[in-house]
């Protein structure tokens, strides 16, 4: 937690800590972890998908979903890539209840 508060402003640092994050085996800690990443007010737009990528690696449909609704308010309309990645990953929640929260109608 005490590196979220303090997360480097150098993007190699920051993408060692997406690295460190993909090595989390625990579903739950993955998910605290990446939703207070996505809480801060200072990621860029590879931060933003480097925690979309890093909810492939929950098996709970429930927690990757409270990820996703969490960073889905920070992508930018006309960010096409960063569109493509949360629509792959959403795509990826087998749980229709789930789905049915983070896609747009």
């Amino acid at each position: 937690r005490e590196v979220i508060n303090q997360l480097p402003e150098d993007p190699k640092m920051r993408n060692r800590l997406f690295e460190t994050i993909d090595r989390i085996e625990f579903n739950s800690t993955r998910e605290e972890i990446l939703r207070t990443i996505s809480k801060r007010n200072d990621l860029s737009k590879v931060d933003i998908i480097n925690i979309i990528k890093a909810t492939d690696g929950i098996d709970v449909d429930v927690e990757k979903t409270s990820i996703l609704l969490g960073v889905k308010p920070l992508i930018h309309k006309n960010d096409t890539e960063s569109i493509f990645v949360f629509n792959t990953y959403a795509k990826k929640i087998e749980l229709e209840y789930e789905f049915n929260k983070i896609v747009d109608k």
